[in-house]
């Protein structure tokens, strides 16, 4: 990273704030901070982001609302939605709105540097090309059509809700119930 990669945390929480700054900051991102959705509408107006770090759950605005205004006014700025209460539901919703990841909290160092690496490495190349950023990887049609999903595809929905349900608070389904 040449330039410093700008980063939005947006969290009401101060500490939470406190953490995810130390630890991008020391990876060598250049940070902002938002404690809510009203406040990090005005950042991103003002500036453009190499990654919004979103809470959902934030005062006067929340997160969610916060994505689909984002996107209703065209900022495609990557997001990774971060939350302690997510459920299956809002992770959908996020990933429809355009969000890259959702990340449970609390979340470690580790986690978190990988994260905004790759996403921050997904939004340059999406900007690079001239695809659209969500759109559907450019394969044609035919090649998709008539094959069985390999292993590994089959196995994201599963990989996804494993780290939301780390305690294995959810087994994998095997066959007609």
């Amino acid at each position: 990273m040449n330039v410093k990669d700008h980063v939005l945390i947006v969290d009401d929480e101060p500490n939470v704030r406190l953490m995810l700054r130390t630890t991008l900051e020391s990876a060598g991102y250049a940070v902002d901070q938002a404690e809510d959705g009203t406040a990090a509408l005005e950042r991103l107006a003002a500036r453009d982001y190499d990654l919004v770090l979103l809470d959902l759950r934030t005062p006067r605005l929340d997160g969610m609302a916060s994505l689909r205004l984002l996107r209703d006014r065209g900022d495609r700025s990557p997001v990774v939605v971060l939350t302690a209460h997510g459920c299956v539901r809002d992770a959908v919703e996020a990933m429809k709105l355009g969000a890259i990841d959702f990340v449970s909290k609390p979340t470690t160092p580790a986690l978190l540097r990988q994260v905004a690496a790759r996403a921050i490495d997904l939004g340059k190349s999406n900007r690079a090309g001239s695809a659209a950023m969500y759109a559907v990887p450019a394969a044609p049609l035919n090649d998709r059509r008539d094959r069985t999903p390999t292993r590994a595809e089959s196995r994201r929905p599963y990989s996804i809700l494993q780290n939301w349900f780390p305690s294995g608070g959810f087994t994998k389904g095997r066959g007609r119930s």
